[in-house]
């Protein structure tokens, strides 16, 4: 029994070991799905709310209550709730965007550009608020000629934005946008527009529009923070007259840049992670938790400071604000604008309003001349 035994040792050896290097194995895997190394983010969707949210887990997500969610935003674009507007109108909890009559390459998404993802409403437990976007077709502007002695008759194109609280339901805001200007030359028109054209619909003012309103709180996201998010948020104004960047560092950034005709809406641009003015990795803050000072820069079009041909250029007016991220209090603000002719900006052939770069340098001056802790 004992020479029986013997053989068979080394083999119970051999598997002792393969179960217990098996076993580190796991618990090593299980780990890293879950710590998000520098650089890197997690398998698991890290905007999970912790204060005053839904929240965000993937694991939350219903994909039948998604899909109803969807169906219905055919009946939430025909909505025609009173109209109750508020002058401090918020946008309140999660979000779903409709439209009707926008052209065919665009769609509710690039209306939703400025929410944040987390911002959007994944069922209709959670909806509270319905951004609806309905354009139509106006009065007549233009008779256009084309080969064969073909015709397309110009119209004006309508656009009516309303921020409804779904809750209520009630319209709690509300703005008209068009557009009348017809260009000179026109390439295509809808396929099923029956020789009609209708005039780009503004979708840059509109978009702007909706940038406009502050949210009733924030929902957080542990990681990614969003500067989306961030720069809605509703703050309080005690100005210290000896501010000292404290902690570590979020930045928030929305910034306008180049031809900014009411027609193009990707001339905006929402930052967050990247962006840091002269500061180490070991300053900036990655996740909601590590934040102790924020730091929301906008840069939008200022005063016209130019023109050349065609091309008419505005100043980059930016207003840095810092913010104590724990009460949402700003204590300190300023105002740095770019009014450097842009020399690199193109010549167009037809009239273009163009805003010149932002003053990076001069922002990233103030923010290092501010003392540190």
């Amino acid at each position: 029994m004992k020479d029986r035994f013997s053989n068979h040792k080394p083999l119970a050896q051999h598997i002792s070991v393969m179960l217990t290097i098996l076993t580190i194995l796991l618990l090593v895997m299980s780990c890293g799905r879950f710590i998000p190394q520098r650089g890197q983010t997690s398998n698991v969707n890290t905007n999970a709310s912790n204060t005053d949210a839904v929240n965000n887990s993937s694991t939350n997500f219903d994909s039948g209550k998604y899909s109803e969610l969807l169906a219905r935003k055919k009946e939430f674009v025909q909505m025609t709730p009173p109209v109750k507007i508020d002058p401090k109108a918020v946008i309140k909890g999660k979000v779903v965007v409709v439209s009707q009559g926008l052209e065919s390459s665009t769609d509710d998404s690039m209306l939703s550009r400025g929410l944040a993802d987390y911002r959007l409403a994944k069922s209709i437990d959670e909806l509270e608020t319905i951004i609806q976007v309905v354009c139509s077709k106006g009065g007549q502007v233009a008779v256009y000629k084309g080969k064969d002695d073909r015709k397309a008759t110009g119209f004006t194109s309508n656009c009516k934005v309303s921020i409804i609280d779904y809750k209520a339901p009630a319209v709690i805001a509300q703005k008209n946008f068009s557009n009348s200007k017809p260009p000179e030359v026109i390439r295509s028109i809808e396929p099923d527009a029956k020789d009609e054209y209708l005039m780009p619909r503004p979708l840059a003012d509109i978009i702007r529009y909706i940038d406009s309103f502050k949210v009733d709180k924030e929902i957080r996201s542990d990681y990614p923070l969003s500067a989306k998010e961030l720069l809605r948020v509703p703050l309080q104004v005690s100005i210290d007259p000896a501010p000292v960047i404290k902690g570590k560092v979020m930045f928030a950034q929305r910034v306008e840049y180049g031809n900014i005709d009411p027609f193009n809406p990707t001339t905006t641009d929402y930052s967050d992670l990247g962006i840091n003015y002269g500061f180490g990795y070991e300053k900036l803050a990655t996740r909601s938790s590590d934040v102790t000072t924020l730091v929301n820069i906008v840069c939008a079009k200022g005063s016209q400071i130019g023109k050349v041909g065609n091309v008419t250029e505005f100043s980059s007016k930016c207003e840095i604000s810092l913010v104590d991220y724990k009460t949402m209090t700003v204590f300190a603000q300023k105002t740095i604008e770019n009014k450097n002719l842009e020399q690199g900006a193109p010549k167009e052939s037809f009239p273009t309003d163009w805003v010149v770069k932002q003053p990076k340098d001069e922002i990233t001056a103030y923010l290092q001349g501010l003392p540190v802790s």
